[in-house]
């Protein structure tokens, strides 16, 4: 659980937990004592502890890493919504997975509930959970600590 948690590089961030991380280059945005990330589509402003730890990378570009389990559908905590295209549906049963289209970004939702009533082409909102956000330096693949 820890190396689910806090992974010590991109690599194993992605190679652990199935469906796979989503990766999204980011940039980091610094202003008026908030901290956001911002991409084609998104932009999603961070908690206390990523906003530290992300200070001293204002307007550089970063890899942001999501799990598709820590995504929800539906409007969540203020500043990590953002509106997504449903690319494909696809029903496990007890559950759903879905690939959706932000900007130019494929990003995968788990977990979504079986009855829930979407398809193909459909827009929808997307919450990612609080202080579930990962950051890593686009160069050295290492997580961006503060």
């Amino acid at each position: 659980m820890q190396v689910y948690g806090k992974p010590a590089n991109k690599f194993v961030a992605g190679f652990i937990g199935a469906p796979a991380m989503n990766f999204i280059d980011v940039t980091v945005r610094v202003e008026a004592g908030a901290t956001a990330v911002e991409a084609s589509g998104l932009r999603l402003t961070v908690n206390a502890a990523e906003a530290r730890a992300l200070s001293s990378h204002n307007g550089r570009k970063l890899i942001m890493g999501m799990r598709p389990e820590h995504l929800i559908l539906g409007e969540g905590a203020p500043g990590l919504n953002f509106d997504a295209r449903v690319e494909v549906v696809e029903q496990l049963g007890s559950e759903i997975l879905l690939e959706t289209a932000v900007g130019t970004t494929t990003i995968t939702v788990a977990r979504v509930p079986a009855e829930t009533n979407v398809a193909r082409g459909d827009q929808v909102r997307i919450s990612a959970q609080p202080g579930r956000l990962h950051f890593f330096d686009p160069e050295t693949e290492l997580p961006v600590s503060g």
